[in-house]
């Protein structure tokens, strides 16, 4: 006999009823909120990019509800202790970001803090008294708040949902397909009329693939991250396949000639329809990223079946050539903004002097949340053209409008999780396919974040954000008790 809770069930039946058991009582726990939150998390993830990005204040916001709506529901209880110690960083980015909004918010009288110059001068130029803000902006910060919170809540949700690898796999799965249907209907809509985003006339970037969203660097990087993960789910499949011994050209190809069948060529049909639509865009930084993405997924996930010493070098120079010839053939237009304006514009380099000057001039507090646009006139210079709303840069965005001690929260906070990322990677041995994807998209979002504000558009930000929290989760090592094994999320007892 056997016990189990305060049932004795005989030895003999003991696997398969504990089994219906346990199965039964997960269902039964976790339909209505674990479920729950997963659904929540597959409609932000599908939903935000859909929305030109998400990036009107009532998208943002709607997306904060929905977001603080699934993790209400999310089974926090079933971290471990381990686990549960990293919600805290979340919970110290949004502390942070907290104090900077209600110092922006309050009346300097009330705070002790310097009011911005431009209120004198509106004042004297109006000839009458007004009420001085922090800010040069007044309340701007209240709205501009909601975009990286509804990152840090994609993060944290996903972070919740991905402790079971049942449900990760299912967010993945979301997130790999539901790029692949947007990028087949980008490239569609695209062949039939380039200068159209959804029914409304583009205003720019004519002739090149944007859908859904304005800018497309945004799009080359929202595909480019689906892609990855597309890619990480087929190589997922094709593992097994492998023969046995190191890893090496020869057997990979004639592993993947083996799929050449209906349920391999479906599998391969993300990555394939992302890339696709990540070439169309004709973005210099989007289109290096996510081939540079593609190798360094494939590099990470294979390491250990690898030749040893120099196979994962190998594997990197290698997959970095093919990345060079697929950009100089089907690169198009890419490669020929590579010839004609090179890495990066002049007007950035300028910018970011000017932006650094504006931290310099309010290193503590910034010019408030949402008040680049606002404040960067008065620092851009004359080589500077165009219109400039945003930094190009995130890290001096954010310093610049929060304040260096609030960009230094995220830097720190950034380090963490890339920490937490690589050692998931080096220890995990089964699901490593959740901490790579989850290093992977992080490295290519904090490239990009350098030279672009991609991160800022919460079309692109809930869905990578989600798929780095299923990795940071899945960051830890899995060990069973002894005569225990686990399988599928739910632990059963060991049988012959």
């Amino acid at each position: 006999m056997r016990l189990y809770g305060r049932k004795r069930i005989d030895t003999d039946f003991a696997g398969p009823l504990l089994r219906i058991e346990i199965a039964m009582q997960t269902i039964s726990s976790s339909f209505s909120t674990s479920l729950f939150s997963v659904l929540v998390l597959s409609i932000a993830v599908v939903g935000a990019p859909l929305f030109v990005g998400s990036t009107a204040p009532m998208g943002t916001t709607l997306w904060c509800i929905v977001l603080a709506g699934g993790l209400a529901f999310g089974d926090v209880a079933a971290l471990r202790r381990s686990q549960r110690v990293w919600i805290w960083l979340v919970v110290a980015v949004v502390a942070a970001y907290s104090a900077v909004v209600f110092a922006q918010l309050l009346p300097p009288s009330r705070t002790g803090l310097p009011a911005h110059p431009i209120w004198a001068e509106a004042s004297a130029l109006l000839g009458r008294p007004l009420s001085p803000a922090v800010s040069v902006l007044r309340d701007q910060s209240l709205f501009a708040v909601a975009s990286p919170l509804a990152a840090l809540l994609s993060g944290l949700l996903g972070y919740v949902i991905g402790a079971d690898r049942v449900r990760a796999n299912r967010i993945f799965q979301v997130v790999a397909w539901s790029g692949a249907a947007l990028a087949l209907f980008a490239i569609v809509s695209f062949v039939i009329n380039p200068v159209k985003l959804f029914w409304w006339d583009k205003v720019a970037y004519v002739g090149v693939l944007t859908t859904p969203f304005v800018n497309r660097n945004a799009a080359a990087l929202y595909y480019g991250v689906c892609s990855v993960v597309g890619a990480l789910l087929f190589w997922q499949m094709v593992r097994p396949r492998l023969p046995a011994g190191p890893l090496t050209p020869s057997g990979l190809i004639q592993s993947l000639l083996r799929l050449l069948h209906f349920q391999g060529l479906v599998r391969a049909a993300p990555p394939l329809l992302c890339l696709s639509a990540v070439l169309l865009t004709a973005s210099r930084a989007g289109t290096v990223l996510a081939l540079a993405g593609q190798v360094l997924a494939f590099t990470l996930y294979f390491w250990r079946d690898l030749p040893r010493r120099v196979g994962p070098a190998a594997a990197l120079v290698l997959g970095g050539l093919l990345a060079v010839i697929v950009l100089q053939t089907l690169g198009g237009s890419a490669g020929t903004r590579f010839n004609e304006h090179g890495l990066v514009d002049e007007g950035r380099m300028d910018t970011y002097r000017s932006t650094v000057r504006m931290i310099s001039d309010y290193p503590w507090l910034g010019v408030g949340l949402g008040g680049f646009p606002f404040a960067f006139p008065a620092y851009r210079t004359g080589s500077v053209w165009g219109v400039w709303d945003r930094a190009h840069n995130v890290l001096l965005e954010i310093a610049a409008e929060g304040g260096l001690p609030l960009a230094g929260v995220v830097v720190l906070a950034w380090f963490l999780v890339l920490l937490l990322l690589v050692n998931g990677v080096r220890r995990r041995r089964r699901d490593t396919m959740y901490p790579v994807a989850a290093l992977s998209l992080t490295a290519m979002a904090l490239v990009h974040a350098t030279i672009d504000f991609s991160l800022q558009i919460p079309g692109f930000a809930i869905p990578t954000m989600a798929v780095i929290g299923i990795g940071a989760a899945q960051s830890f090592a899995t060990r069973a008790p002894d005569g225990e094994i686990w399988a599928a999320g739910i632990k059963t007892p060991k049988t012959g």
